[in-house]
């Protein structure tokens, strides 16, 4: 007996370019399905509707959305505040 193979990824074996659901999205950047649905109400996300019901969001677009939500650390700000203090001599 042979054991079949799922052909869908999991979500860790999904590309950059990897469409998800909105659950899967909730997942990645784990945030509950009510707010994922905020996100795309006010246009805050990029998302998906090609047959106007379910909702899809590329794993790029997340990784994309969680990285604007950077703050740079103690050391960082420092060093900036540095360079611009260097700058000006």
């Amino acid at each position: 007996m042979t054991q079949e193979r799922n052909s869908n990824p999991t979500l860790a074996e999904k590309s950059q370019e990897d469409f998800v659901t909105l659950q899967e999205a909730a997942q990645i950047l784990g945030l509950s399905k009510g707010t994922i649905y905020q996100y795309t109400h006010y246009k805050t996300i990029p998302y998906y509707k090609p047959n106007g019901r379910k909702i899809y969001f590329k794993v790029k677009d997340l990784m994309d959305f969680m990285e604007r939500g950077r703050r740079s650390s103690i050391d960082e700000i420092k060093e900036q505040a540095l360079q611009e203090t260097l700058k000006r001599g």
